[in-house]
């Protein structure tokens, strides 16, 4: 793209295909003769063709299907075998571009002299041909599409379809091209494959259509009532999902990325009334594995570092033609100007150059155990360290429910919105603990100190042999819990989860005290933590 504007006889142009049901308008004689074409076996041939033939379809009217009936032409959609059928399809047009090029019938778009030249780029259906937009070249590519249709059975829609152009192109030029593809003329910037296509700087409103599929998937979760742990959930698997593929091809702009994570913490920590309830720990403390502290997300900065280091992994590997051009381009001219894909490369150089190794002619990734370059051992060696301890291991371990693992979590690091710890945000509330009426409700009073809480610790430490409760922090009384459970056994398992449990009960019975004005005694608590831990158990066998 960096070239479009590049100063050449019949300027640059690069053309946007749409095609119509592409699937669907297939030539059942045309796929054939492709296939033969090929060389592929008459057998098989056969074989793919009679599958086709087979096809029946039904159309349902209010809910009722009205009878079979047989298409002539098409692919089948959800059939694993039509998508190659398709490309192998779309080979012929890829063909005709490529010998039409060659023998001088289309010019080609222009780089540089030495670079290998680029025809099209194609997915399926999803097409973009760069051509020169001389006269004679766009009428010798308007003839190759117009034969193609007519031999594929495809059709273009011409009125989503477009083509884009170099902005010195004078009016009556560009009205000159739209008549001869017969589409319309549009600009930079364009999407192609969910991607933006653009020349110059990398800006945030190219990324839009990534905050409107982030906000389309919050709005459908809004309504719905999510649990801490649903809520992480979807976080890591949906929205953090959403940008990978932008990222594998752009480097996202520092203010695109925050504000993805801004959206992504402000969904976790929840929105009260369309204004963000409080952050009690930076988006960068969430982004750190769950037995180092964290909650297991993984940060959109380290995964662009990792997908730079992907794209100079390839580049080094080579055996492409995107591998080709950027050689030609850029080894054998260290003095011109970088495009923003080759300074993402280079940002990655010494981590990439200390994990390579070269035998022979083959490049070895050496953080995975096959030398394939994987970007999740490229993560895991750029991501930011730290140190792993017994509670973070514990309170994510086998059995606990998420709900009250991200509960622990909270608890242990005082991001609770108890009276004592909300204070220290300048909010002063009246504090006496609803389970004993006492007492000031702090933290470590409510789920420890309080008579209540003492009579639950002490009921299981007698069930498992641990002596009263001594302990003067909830740290220190969950450790001694999580150093007995060492052994392996049922006994032990059970051990290592009373302590979230416990706490996790408490944790209710304090909030339904607060607002329901009477809070359960500890003999209903210590019931309800047997209960949840028999609930557990069952499930654990069943797995």
């Amino acid at each position: 793209m960096q070239y479009l504007d590049k100063k050449c006889w019949g300027l640059n142009v690069v053309v946007k295909l749409d095609m119509m049901k592409a699937f669907d308008r297939v030539s059942w004689p045309f796929l054939q003769a492709v296939l033969f074409k090929l060389g592929f076996p008459a057998m098989f041939v056969n074989v793919v063709m009679r599958n086709l033939e087979a096809t029946k379809l039904s159309v349902l009217v209010n809910g009722v299907s009205c009878g079979f009936f047989q298409p002539t032409r098409g692919v089948k959609q959800g059939d694993p075998l039509s998508p190659l059928l398709f490309i192998l399809a779309s080979e012929a047009l890829s063909r005709s571009l490529i010998l039409k090029m060659g023998v001088g019938s289309l010019s080609p778009y222009a780089t540089h002299l030495d670079c290998p030249v680029i025809t099209h780029l194609a997915f399926a259906d999803d097409i973009v041909i760069f051509v020169n937009g001389s006269s004679a070249s766009l009428k010798a590519l308007a003839d190759v599409l117009d034969l193609y249709q007519q031999g594929s059975g495809q059709k273009i829609n011409f009125h989503k379809s477009f083509f884009v152009t170099s902005r010195r192109c004078p009016t009556a030029r560009g009205s000159n091209m739209s008549r001869i593809l017969g589409m319309q003329q549009s600009s930079l910037p364009f999407r192609y494959l969910g991607v933006s296509l653009f020349k110059g700087r990398n800006r945030p409103l190219y990324y839009q259509h990534l905050f409107e599929k982030v906000d389309t998937r919050l709005q459908s979760w809004q309504r719905k009532l999510l649990s801490p742990g649903g809520q992480l959930i979807l976080i890591r698997h949906i929205l953090s999902s959403i940008p990978l593929f932008t990222i594998a091809s752009v480097l996202l702009p520092r203010q695109t990325e925050r504000s993805l994570e801004t959206k992504f913490a402000n969904f976790f920590w929840g929105v009260d009334n369309g204004k963000p309830k409080q952050h009690w720990a930076s988006w960068r403390k969430l982004c750190y594995p769950e037995d180092e502290g964290g909650l297991g997300i993984r940060s959109i900065d380290t995964i662009q570092k990792a997908a730079s280091a992907k794209l100079l992994f390839n580049l080094l590997r080579g055996g492409s033609l995107w591998c080709d051009f950027l050689e030609s381009l850029y080894l054998n001219r260290p003095s011109l100007a970088p495009s923003l894909t080759w300074k993402r490369m280079q940002q990655a150089h010494d981590f990439v150059d200390i994990n390579v190794v070269y035998k022979g002619d083959l490049v070895v990734w050496s953080l995975a155990p096959y030398g394939d370059f994987t970007t999740a051992s490229a993560y895991e060696a750029l991501r930011p360290k730290a140190g792993r301890s017994l509670s973070a291991r514990c309170i994510w371990g086998d059995g606990v429910p998420s709900e009250i693992s991200i509960f622990m979590w909270r608890l242990l690091r005082q991001f609770l919105p108890f009276p004592d710890v909300i204070q220290n945000f300048g909010v002063c509330l009246p504090s006496i603990c609803p389970l004993c009426s006492n007492a000031s409700a702090d933290l470590s009073h409510c789920l420890l100190a309080c008579p209540v809480a003492q009579q639950v610790w002490r009921h299981f430490r007698n069930l498992f042999g641990l002596g009263n409760p001594t302990a003067d922090s909830i740290r220190v009384e969950c450790h001694s819990w999580w150093l007995f459970a060492v052994s392996g056994s049922a006994t032990a398992w059970c051990a290592n989860l009373i302590p979230s449990l416990a706490l996790w009960t408490l944790w209710c019975s304090y909030n339904q005290g607060l607002h329901d004005g009477r809070a359960p005694p500890a003999v209903e608590i210590v019931r309800r933590v047997k209960r949840d831990l028999l609930a557990i158990s069952t499930t654990r066998k069943l797995k």
